[in-house]
């Protein structure tokens, strides 16, 4: 999950030209472009810019390893509590626009099973879900709900980042 803190692309500075995945958007929001060429010739040029991509790059890989441990080992619900926090954190905002189908994706999921997760978030407060749009209502509760890695992936952003 990349949001208003990071970008895509950052691997160009590993000196590699293509990687075996595809990027795509979440939620709508607004992004900048850089032609992949103008981003390594201004990195070699202002080292400081590099280092910065950098230690983002290492955050990100911090966060998808964390993520791939964390759905082996832990629940549906603690998993989506975690993913919902990290979008959240990332579009600086309580309303997200996701719809159950794209949530089940991301988790992993059948779509059936994202409203039988979403349904005691709701009932205890934590979200209101309705047609496309969930809204986190009490942030602390579903940090509580979450597993582990959620603080590990925002301690680790912090180190590297701050």
């Amino acid at each position: 999950t990349i949001g208003r803190e990071g970008m895509v692309g950052s691997v160009l500075l590993l000196e590699t030209d293509t990687v075996p995945y595809r990027y795509f958007t979440q939620v709508n929001g607004f992004a900048q472009r850089i032609d992949a060429s103008r981003l390594k010739e201004e990195a070699e040029k202002h080292p400081e810019i590099r280092i910065l991509i950098l230690r983002y790059e290492a955050a990100f890989l911090a966060q998808s390893m964390q993520g791939a441990a964390c759905n082996g080992v832990h629940s549906v619900q603690q998993r989506c509590c975690r993913w919902l926090l990290m979008v959240r954190d990332r579009v600086d905002s309580d309303e997200l626009k996701l719809t159950h189908e794209f949530l089940a994706m991301m988790l992993s999921v059948r779509r059936a099973s994202v409203s039988d997760v979403l349904r005691p978030l709701q009932e205890s407060g934590f979200i209101s879900s309705n047609r496309g749009k969930i809204k986190i209502l009490n942030r602390k509760g579903l940090e509580a709900g979450s597993c582990e890695c959620y603080r590990v992936i925002i301690d680790q952003q912090k180190r590297f980042l701050n």
